[in-house]
């Protein structure tokens, strides 16, 4: 008796023993109503979203007493925690959509150094190299990449487009610039109803040298980054939406050793290359129910590898057209994939609960091709026009480019 007594509250307790000392019930039923009592007592304290899920076994008496329903509680909180938690996957790959963004500016640089006569055109072409010469361009680029789920993260469509200016001058075989970009992405993951798009600025500054037909192009970039994250869950059947805002910024840079060849059916510039980007994403807190509170994450992307361009040059040193192929290779040595420390602040009354989400793993090897074509349209006026193709374990990218620059 005083066992079932001690499951009430105190209000319950006092009930009971009023019955039973009044002769309204015998201590077998004081026992019986004890019990209800403390499953009612039990059911009425749990969070709204497990009353939801235990509802229908709770009305339909399938439940003994409070501990047998204490435990369906605990395993159904577990359910809708875990679905709360791969709701909140997409989160983490934000960070390739940042990252992109500052990597379009280093493409940009990488393409106006790999464009120009140095690395590029015969030695008797009309050149932007010469001592002191000015040089002024812009470029516009598109992408779309496309990545498959992998071990429980959602796969991913990403978009993106960019504008990028510049200006440079050169002293004997010198080149020095500096250039700004606008990059724009939207990442969406893959069933998940979620989506984060990044709007970044980017300065950087480039540079290359040469001596006889050995190039060194290098450079360095910093990106501002505003993110905003719209993701709707579904758990248990209901929807919650739910977003966030935050900024971030990467720093990074290129450096790049080729050597060009000349030959009589087809020039060829190998090269080697390194990458690096490390990116800072804020900490953040989500809207609406189902929220998630993130700490600061961090992601590093760091590449090594190596190409060849063949290319040939046709024309007079004042018109000339110079398509070009360029394959390559790359191995990432650092993050293959983003990652966040959160807390779920749960759905309906569940308790908060600290994880580690992390994004999708991609391949560490990387394939490239790129083709493309220089025009040298007038002495002061040359074009560039690129597709490129990347394929990686799980990824597939494809974009184009087209610049313009202005000599004197």
């Amino acid at each position: 008796m005083n066992i079932a007594l001690a499951k009430l509250s105190v209000a319950h307790q006092k009930l009971v023993r009023a019955a039973l000392e009044s002769g309204q019930i015998d201590v077998y039923q004081a026992i019986v109503s004890a019990n209800k009592l403390a499953l009612v007592e039990t059911f009425d304290s749990l969070p709204e979203a497990v009353k939801k899920k235990l509802l229908t076994q709770y009305s339909s008496g399938q439940f003994a007493d409070a501990a047998q329903l204490k435990a369906q509680a605990t395993l159904a909180q577990t359910q809708l925690i875990d679905q709360d938690r791969r709701g909140a996957l997409a989160l983490p790959q934000m960070a390739f959509a940042v990252e992109q963004n500052a990597a379009r500016l280093q493409q940009g640089m990488r393409d106006r150094l790999a464009g120009d006569s140095a690395f590029m055109q015969k030695d008797g072409a009309q050149s932007d190299i010469a001592s002191g010469r000015k040089n002024v361009w812009a470029q516009a680029s598109g992408d779309q990449s496309n990545a498959t789920d992998s071990a429980g993260a959602p796969g991913f469509s990403m978009r993106g487009a960019g504008v990028n200016v510049g200006a440079d001058t050169t002293f004997g075989n010198s080149r020095i610039g500096i250039a700004l970009g606008y990059a724009n992405s939207t990442i969406d993951a893959s069933g998940k109803h979620a989506k984060s798009k990044v709007d970044t600025f980017s300065v950087g500054l480039y540079g290359s040298h040469s001596i006889n037909d050995w190039v060194a192009n290098a450079g360095v970039s910093y990106s501002g980054h505003s993110i905003k994250s719209d993701r709707n869950a579904v758990v248990d059947g209901t929807s919650y939406g739910m977003s966030g805002k935050t900024h971030g910024d990467t720093v990074g840079g290129f450096v790049e050793f080729g050597k060009k060849i000349e030959t009589s059916l087809v020039n060829i510039t190998p090269s080697v290359t390194a990458r690096v980007n490390e990116t800072s994403i804020k900490g953040f807190t989500e809207s609406g129910v189902a929220s998630v509170t993130a700490d600061k994450s961090e992601y590093l992307s760091a590449r090594v590898g190596f190409g060849v361009r063949l290319w040939k040059d046709f024309g007079d040193e004042n018109h000339h057209i110079t398509p070009s192929l360029r394959i390559a290779y790359e191995r990432e040595v650092a993050d293959s994939a983003p990652s966040m420390n959160v807390v779920l602040h749960g759905i309906n009354g569940l308790a908060p609960m600290r994880t580690n989400l992390s994004g999708l793993k991609l391949g560490r090897n990387i394939v490239s091709a790129q083709a493309g074509v220089t025009m040298q349209l007038s002495k002061r006026l040359s074009a560039n026009a690129a597709i490129n193709s990347s394929w990686r374990q799980h990824e597939t990218q494809v974009g184009a480019s087209g610049s313009i620059v202005y000599h004197w």
